[in-house]
């Protein structure tokens, strides 16, 4: 493994070094983890990407850091303290070893919900606020500035075009269904007894989690009157009195297709979605109202400038 990785991290530069010829001053994500290679004897020493952290030609070093970089990842829930003490030295081993180039923290992940990895070490919830509040002079330090993954949370939607911006493109529609802008955004418009429905290919139908949500807007309503949303096997009917979000709640049995049809009414429908988890980022929800970490965020802005 040793030499495997040795390998991708060779091949990650030349790759690197072939873009700079086209894109100067380009840079790519370093890996900071530190890879578990086993010995002979069963036990465990790491592998370090510090080859790769100069990024060749470019200016700077760009790094994704996560809270548990540095763990032991057992399901940890930490103090700010302790977290912090960790991001400054993960930090500064960069900057000691990458050619005093700048670093920019372009994936700043101070929290993380991601399903499977809950056993990763994560700063106890009620201490994100005095991590970020007691962070900007570690970021000064060592970085120069930093982005955020999940600015806005998101669903993890299973759904192919789910806005319809490539209007029919991934959908299956019975009746003459047509695709319209609405506002500024594009639609789909259905009337009496038409459908839309998707073919959900295996490969994107990977959780195990017990209960999909399936979501659409009702962005025009011309005819009032019942709807039809079919998950798998399941029906769900809903009365359209008036425009605005519309959910439901499916049972996980190997979901395969999801099927809207207008029972009796005449709709626009935009934003589909059918999803397992919501991707957390504590600073704004899916309907962009601010969420318990804005205030920490907006404050380490104000230190950094």
């Amino acid at each position: 493994m040793r030499a495997m990785y040795a390998f991708f991290d060779d091949f990650l530069k030349k790759v690197l070094a072939a873009s700079q010829k086209v894109f100067p001053n380009i840079s790519m994500e370093v890996r900071l983890d530190w890879d578990v290679v086993y010995q002979k004897d069963g036990s465990m020493d790491y592998y370090k990407h510090t080859d790769t952290f100069s990024c060749m030609d470019s200016g700077f070093t760009a790094v994704m850091y996560g809270i548990p970089m540095g763990f032991e990842n057992i399901g940890e829930r930490v103090g700010y303290q302790v977290a912090a003490e960790k991001t400054a030295y993960i930090l500064e081993q960069v900057n000691l070893q990458n050619n005093g180039k700048p670093v920019y923290i372009e994936q700043f992940l101070f929290a993380d919900n991601t399903p499977e990895f809950d056993h990763n070490a994560q700063i106890k919830e009620a201490e994100l606020n005095d991590y970020l509040w007691n962070i900007a002079d570690v970021l000064k330090e060592y970085s120069k500035g930093y982005g955020i993954w999940t600015y806005q949370n998101y669903c993890s939607n299973k759904l192919y075009n789910s806005q319809f911006a490539l209007g029919k493109r991934g959908w299956e529609a019975q009746g003459n269904v047509s695709f319209i802008k609405e506002g500024a955004s594009m639609a789909c418009h259905i009337k009496q007894k038409e459908a839309i429905w998707q073919e959900i290919p295996a490969t994107r139908n990977v959780s195990d989690m017990e209960e999909y949500t399936a979501e659409f807007d009702v962005v025009n309503l011309s005819v009032p009157g019942e709807m039809c949303v079919k998950a798998g096997n399941i029906e769900n009917h809903i009365e359209i009195k008036q425009e605005g979000k519309f959910s439901m709640k499916f049972p996980q049995t190997g979901i395969s297709k999801l099927e809207i049809q207008a029972v009796d009414c005449e709709v626009s429908i935009d934003n589909v979605k059918l999803y397992t988890h919501v991707q957390q980022g504590y600073l704004y929800d899916e309907n962009k109202r601010e969420l318990r970490c804005i205030k920490g965020i907006r404050q380490l802005n104000q230190r950094l400038t």
